[in-house]
């Protein structure tokens, strides 16, 4: 039996998700497709425009075999945690073969030469780091000079494209857990990762999902019914039939959420801070916690606070994921306590398909988590640390059905009473 692991938002799942999966099942002959998949909220630090159990069976249908869910603390951090967990979470189920990525260039064997350096941190690599920091770059293109000063040889160009940089905390994670996955590139197709425009490339269009979220944007303007039709009809091309029959019908009844959606309730979060309170929470340290409350009398929403607040050594994403940090209540200590549980404490289902059963079965006889299916029996099988963790997730998501229930109108759907989807 053949298991390839994806680790994916799909936020929306899209034609080029699509093209993904079914590489990566002719490309390692797969008898099967694991998903791990962020939950509400994402790696941008901005919510998931739709919910998880909506892309979970998007996943499912494009030809995934079972979907599980990304912890919120892993989900909303830093590129290297985000790997981290992922690969933690396919690697303690122990029966994925290979883990199976997009790249914008797949020459796996330069991002292979750069692992020693990241992951062991010669002096000459480290120092060089550190003062490239302290003078205000930023983190990523601060690595990138790091890399080349410890060797002028060295063609970091490749780190230059998001997905090639996400591929290498993939390959370090596989190191850092001693993991016998193989990794598998899958080349990138259609529009670049942070391209906003929507493509133009005939019946079957790869937009990236930033142009698709950015299009949907548009649809929060005060158009007219006829003028939000034409909006919606322009997406069809973009994504598949099956993603498209929902998406049509979750658009116009407004069952879907934008980073302005936060604008009220980060505000409100953001009021009841201090400077003290404030570090805290991941990633924060006394210098940001001080830009915040600074500019916190000027708060105009999400995004123009993201704004105000961004700097050379800022990035707007990181920005981003450390307001979903406080948002979401997520301090240091959870990440502590997550490396204490030896990085990921639980496995949780989202989706499966029915015929599945080997997989499952497999996964039940090797794996080294317990998987929750239903989420009432939760307390049961995890430790109470490990349900701590789980709380946060819980939290977080029915913070992200009250914003669901408060834009469209609809009753707020507990946690606890969602069923995973089966198809």
């Amino acid at each position: 039996m053949k298991v390839t692991g994806i680790i994916a938002e799909y936020n929306p799942f899209h034609n080029g998700h699509l093209y993904h999966i079914q590489s990566a099942k002719a490309q390692t002959k797969a008898d099967y497709v694991v998903v791990v998949m962020s939950g509400n909220f994402t790696q941008r630090g901005i919510p998931a425009i739709l919910s998880k159990y909506e892309r979970a069976k998007h996943a499912l249908l494009s030809g995934a075999d079972l979907v599980l869910e990304l912890p919120m603390p892993y989900a909303i951090s830093s590129a290297e945690y985000f790997a981290l967990g992922s690969v933690n979470l396919l690697h303690k189920l122990g029966v994925v073969d290979t883990l199976c990525f997009g790249m914008e260039k797949t020459d796996l064997e330069m991002l292979e030469t750069l692992i020693p350096i990241i992951a062991d941190e010669p002096i000459l690599y480290q120092n060089t780091l550190k003062a490239k920091l302290a003078k205000g770059v930023s983190y990523p293109k601060a690595q990138q000079e790091a890399l080349q000063a410890y060797d002028s040889h060295l063609d970091v160009s490749i780190l230059n494209s998001p997905n090639n940089r996400l591929a290498l905390e993939y390959l370090k994670a596989l190191r850092f857990f001693h993991s016998d996955m193989k990794p598998c590139p899958v080349l990138r197709i259609g529009k670049g990762y942070n391209d906003t425009g929507l493509s133009k490339e005939g019946l079957k269009s790869y937009s990236s999902a930033t142009a698709i979220r950015s299009h949907i944007s548009s649809l929060d303007l005060n158009l007219s019914e006829s003028g939000k039709g034409e909006l919606i009809q322009v997406l069809k091309e973009h994504v598949p039939s099956f993603v498209w029959s929902d998406l049509q019908n979750l658009l116009y009844t407004n069952e879907y959420i934008l980073p302005k959606d936060l604008d009220l309730i980060l505000h409100f979060k953001l009021l009841q801070q201090s400077i003290d309170s404030l570090q805290s929470y991941l990633d924060i340290s006394e210098d940001i916690a001080n830009k915040i409350i600074n500019a916190l009398p000027y708060y105009s929403g999400f995004d123009a606070f993201c704004e105000r607040l961004k700097s050379k050594d800022l990035t707007y994403t990181r920005i981003s994921r450390l307001l979903l940090h406080i948002l979401l209540d997520l301090k240091k200590s959870d990440l502590e306590l997550l490396k204490s549980l030896d990085y990921i404490p639980y496995g949780r289902i989202l989706g499966f398909r029915k015929d599945a059963t080997l997989l499952l079965h497999q996964i039940k006889e090797n794996s080294t988590l317990p998987l929750i299916s239903k989420l009432a029996d939760a307390h049961k099988i995890l430790s109470k640390d490990a349900f701590m963790i789980l709380e946060k997730e819980i939290s977080a998501s029915h913070i992200y059905e009250a914003l669901l229930s408060h834009k469209s109108k609809s009753a707020v759907k507990n946690e606890f009473t969602r069923q995973i989807i089966i198809l």
